[in-house]
């Protein structure tokens, strides 16, 4: 999966990581608040370099969309929770007991906002690792539109957010993939999308935000819409969930 385009909420998950190091930097202080103030710096520039360190490598892997962090950073989060729980369990330490709830919290808000952001539809095809390619929404095709360039494909993902289109077995032409590759110009247009289902249409503006590897399939993100064009797409999903294609 290749990033073409960052989105803003997915940038302020990969931040919210770095709110991990005056968390550690305050557990620190309260687990060593009785020690001499030289060992308690060092424990403290030891602490944070090695947070800074993983919330590096975790913000890394959020802005390259890597499904594989929501799980790490779950394995990572408990692990920090249960020490410092046992910790405080050990010491009987009250303050660090208070700590411990608002770390939790704190943690769990930044693995929801995580794993919703990585789960987005423009994101995420929802595509098992022996695919070649994601399943499609039965009935739901979508026009892409490029400048003269059009080309029509199925629908792995849908909702009021964006959409996850694709090509089953062959793969988007270059000279669209290639549009949105590189610095120049054109990676920043827009591109026009008109969905298909049954009888109902809709058609908004939107920008890539990924691609697959293979070049089979991009996600894409909706512009902002008027208040009327919203209700259009919201009506067209409702009438997708009516018919249990979409969750």
């Amino acid at each position: 999966m290749k990033v073409i385009s960052t989105p803003p909420n997915l940038r302020f998950v990969a931040g919210c990581f770095f709110l991990c190091i005056p968390l550690r930097i305050v557990e620190v202080v309260i687990s060593e608040k009785t020690a001499m103030l030289n060992p308690m710096l060092a424990n403290i520039s030891i602490s944070g370099f090695i947070v800074f360190l993983i919330c590096v490598m975790l913000a890394f892997l959020t802005l390259k969309a890597k499904k594989m962090v929501v799980s790490f950073s779950f394995f990572l989060g408990s692990a920090w929770l249960v020490a410092t729980v046992f910790h405080a369990i050990t010491v009987k330490s009250y303050s660090l007991g208070l700590f411990s709830i608002f770390l939790f919290i704190a943690l769990l808000i930044i693995w929801i906002l995580l794993r919703r952001e990585i789960g987005s539809s423009f994101i995420d095809p929802r595509m098992a690792w022996y695919q070649g390619a994601p399943s499609g929404i039965p009935y739901l095709t979508c026009e892409f539109r490029l400048g003269l360039l059009k080309q029509v494909c199925k629908v792995a993902r849908f909702d009021d957010h964006g959409a996850f289109i694709f090509k089953h077995h062959s793969c988007i032409p270059s000279d669209i993939i290639n549009s949105f590759i590189g610095n120049n110009q054109a990676s920043k247009r827009e591109v026009g999308l008109i969905f298909y289902f049954m009888d109902r249409q809709v058609n908004c503006n939107a920008e890539v935000i990924t691609i697959l590897d293979n070049s089979s399939g991009v996600g894409l993100r909706f512009k902002e819409m008027s208040p009327d064009k919203k209700k259009e797409v919201m009506d067209f999903l409702e009438v997708l969930r009516g018919g249990g294609y979409v969750d």
